[in-house]
């Protein structure tokens, strides 16, 4: 009776040392990009929502799609669809502050959330990498080859949306 017991513990604790290593694995950035997760952003979005509705302040989010990265897997092979992506982050992440998070949300779509930020800063933001991602040369060199480009929107806590679906 007493090894049953002993038994079911040690299960128990395997089990929880196994799901501790898949989560360290999983990490808080993506593995092909260096962006944060998804889900590490909607968590961070979520936590910026709180903030910004108990202090009256506001946020922005910013979307960027990179254009035709299907053809561009398609034409070029997996190393410059992958190239187009880097490209894309390396140029982003010179923009950024500090306080900014990037997550890639899909193969061709990144967000950037800019904390303490209105309408007018992410539109500048927003002019001011998609002129840096158009003046990069690894852009270049892809969109030469294939026609390929990026496009971005931003929205505003709350002036566009009360959550983070809105």
């Amino acid at each position: 009776r007493d090894a049953a017991v002993l038994g079911q513990f040690a299960a128990t604790g395997l089990k929880t040392a196994g799901k501790f290593a898949a989560l360290q694995r999983q990490g808080l950035r993506d593995r092909e990009t260096g962006a944060y997760t998804l889900s590490y952003f909607i968590d961070y979005a979520t936590k910026e929502i709180y903030k910004a509705r108990r202090y009256g302040r506001s946020f922005s989010l910013v979307t960027f799609s990179i254009d035709n990265l299907l053809l561009v897997l398609q034409r070029l092979g997996p190393p410059a669809a992958r190239q187009a992506q880097h490209s894309v982050l390396k140029v982003i992440s010179h923009i950024i502050r500090d306080a900014d998070v990037v997550a890639r949300a899909t193969d061709s779509e990144f967000y950037v959330l800019l904390p303490e930020t209105d309408y007018f800063g992410a539109l500048m933001f927003l002019r001011r990498s998609l002129q840096a991602v158009h003046d990069d040369p690894d852009a270049k060199a892809i969109s030469q080859q294939v026609d390929s480009g990026l496009t971005g929107g931003a929205a505003t806590f709350p002036r566009d949306g009360d959550d983070f679906d809105e």
